[in-house]
């Protein structure tokens, strides 16, 4: 029996950057911007998706928070060391 040491290496992905008004008045557009970026040493090649959402916290509750924005990145990838920024407006 050999023993053989194996190391997985998993893409990290990491949302920063993001901007938004100081305030908004009902009834106004509003938008919204985020950078994604993938910090690891491997692609990201599976696919993600980014959704933009209004909660009462700071965890995304599938069930109970509402989202504003949902855009699947199946088929894309995201090398190693590199980002995207994304935005949107309501």
């Amino acid at each position: 029996t050999q023993v053989v040491a194996v190391t997985v290496a998993a893409p990290d992905l990491a949302v920063g950057n993001v901007t938004a008004p100081d305030t908004i008045s009902w009834g106004q557009p509003v938008t919204l911007s985020w950078q994604v970026s993938n910090p690891s040493s491997v692609e990201a090649a599976a696919g993600w998706t980014d959704i933009v959402a209004l909660s009462a916290n700071q965890t995304f509750e599938s069930g109970q928070d509402t989202v504003l924005y949902y855009r699947s990145r199946y088929g894309q990838t995201l090398a190693a060391g590199a980002n995207y920024v994304a935005s949107a407006s309501f």
